[in-house]
Order: structure tokens, then C-alpha cells, then sequence
């Protein structure tokens, strides 16, 4: 029935009837919860965050798992609202973490909201509930850290990456360099860009032409 008042775009009746079966308190079947998780994204789909965050507390008092698509969604709803507080307080309640992608998308919509300051300390309480950044998720720090002239801060998220065996993006590279040359750290640039040739990557189709332009206008930067 849930499944069919779904499909039909019922999500009012939907959402009363899975409540209603939650609220009898007894287990669900396999097939149960993956009514209510169509229900859930479909709150979530509707802009009924609170509703659908209800829900999964419910359904994980019965059932131990809830599928991530529904914790993604959830967090994709509060990145819209911009509404990161509430979305932090979710997680730690569930004592659960977003998919990698979801977090990503978070940590630039809290970069391009409140500032790579903020979004850092957002990335640690996401960490410290078991999520692993990736190299994205660093280059987006390390792209808002050169936007926001703090090129220190872009250089140890760099070194992090290289730490865990990351290999940056060529548009995090262009970044730093960027960020570098605004700064005048011209020798921090001819590191970053003889690291790149380390890693193979092909300077001139890669760099961005006014990136090209600043090297070369140098002399000697580049071997």
C-alpha cells in the first residue's frame, strides 16, 4: 500500500500510513523498510526534512540499518536550507556520516556559505563520526582556501592529501599555483609545479592559459 501512495505521488497518505506502522513498535520486515526509505526520500524530495528525520529515528529504534540514499537526501535538504546545525545534530544523533558525496557537496555549500573555516570544522565532527575525506573533498578546501587568500591553510590540506596518498586534481594544482602567484610565493609555485610534473601531468594542456602566461613571463620557473 505505502509503496503504491508513493507512486502515485501520495506522499501525505504515504507518510501517515508509514508512521502508523512504525508506531506499532514491532520489527520490520526487509521489504517494509524499503517502503518507508521510499517514503523518506520522497519527504525529503518534498522539502519535509523534519519529517523524514523523524522517521529514520523511528525506524532505527526497530530495524539497525536505513539505506545512506536516505541519510544522503536528508543531508542534500539541510545543504539547501543552509541549515548545517540541524544537519550536524542529525548525524550525531544517528551516530552516522554521509556518503562521500554528500559530504562534498556539503563542505562546498558550507565553503561557499560561511567560509573554508567553518566548512573545516564541519569536515572534523564528520570525521570523528567515522567519515574518511577524499581527494575531492580536500580540493574543495584547498580551491576556498586560495579564493579566500588563505594559501597556508590550502598548503597543509595539500600535505594531508599527500600524507594519505591522494593524488590532487589538476584544478586544485591550478588553485595553488594561482593562489601562490597572487601572494608573490613564486618558490612554493616552482614546487607545486615540479610536483606535477612528478606526477605526469602535461603542463600545457592542463594549466589554464593565464597560468601558462604567468610562468612562462617568469623565466626559470619551470625546468
Amino acid at each position: 500500500m505505502i509503496d503504491l501512495l508513493v507512486k502515485v505521488k501520495r506522499t501525505g497518505l504515504a507518510s501517515r500510513v508509514a508512521f502508523d506502522l512504525v508506531d506499532l513498535g514491532v520489527p520490520l520486515s526487509g521489504d517494509e523498510v524499503k517502503a518507508l526509505e521510499k517514503v523518506m526520500v520522497q519527504l525529503c524530495v518534498d522539502g519535509k526534512i523534519q519529517e523524514a528525520r523523524n522517521m529514520v529515528k523511528k525506524v532505527l529504534v526497530l530495524n539497525s540499518e536505513v539505506s545512506s540514499l536516505v541519510f544522503d537526501e536528508i543531508a542534500f535538504g539541510y545543504c539547501e536550507k543552509r541549515d548545517f546545525k540541524d544537519l550536524l545534530s542529525f548525524f550525531v544523533e544517528v551516530k552516522c556520516a554521509p556518503s562521500v558525496t554528500a559530504a562534498n557537496r556539503v563542505v562546498n555549500s558550507l565553503c561557499s556559505s560561511y567560509g573554508v573555516e567553518r566548512a573545516g570544522l564541519f569536515l572534523q565532527e564528520l570525521e570523528s563520526l567515522g567519515f574518511s575525506p577524499d581527494e575531492v573533498t580536500y580540493g574543495i578546501l584547498i580551491g576556498w582556501s586560495c579564493r579566500e587568500g588563505k594559501t597556508r591553510n590550502a598548503l597543509s590540506c595539500l600535505s594531508v592529501m599527500l600524507l594519505k596518498s591522494f593524488v590532487p586534481h589538476v584544478y586544485t594544482y591550478n588553485a595553488l599555483i594561482s593562489g601562490l602567484f597572487k601572494l608573490g610565493m613564486l618558490d612554493h609555485a616552482r614546487d607545486i609545479v615540479d610536483e606535477m610534473i612528478e606526477w605526469g601531468y602535461c603542463l600545457i594542456f592542463r594549466l589554464s592559459e593565464s597560468l601558462l602566461r604567468a610562468i612562462v613571463s617568469l623565466g626559470g620557473l619551470m625546468k
